[in-house]
């Protein structure tokens, strides 16, 4: 079964940035400049400051996307 989730630009954009690195991690890729060391700035760059960076917004934004369909097929498969 297809479904689709409505994505601006920049969720998109930081969404396959992440997934890149995470595929690279999953691969054995343990270079500073890739994988994990890439992820690990994104949490660096979301802790401790109160004005998030965009890229911040947009990966929050849409893992909230993400997260709300995931529950909404739950829910229609539980037939909530």
């Amino acid at each position: 079964m297809k479904h689709r989730i409505t994505l601006t630009t920049e969720e998109i954009e930081v969404v396959a940035h992440i997934l890149n690195h995470f595929t690279d991690y999953m691969c054995g890729d343990d270079r500073p400049d890739h994988g994990m060391g890439i992820l690990k700035q994104y949490r660096e760059a979301n802790i401790g400051i109160e004005e998030k960076p965009s890229y911040i917004k947009a990966t929050l934004s849409a893992m909230g996307k993400f997260y709300r369909f995931r529950q909404k097929l739950r829910d229609k498969k539980l037939n909530i």
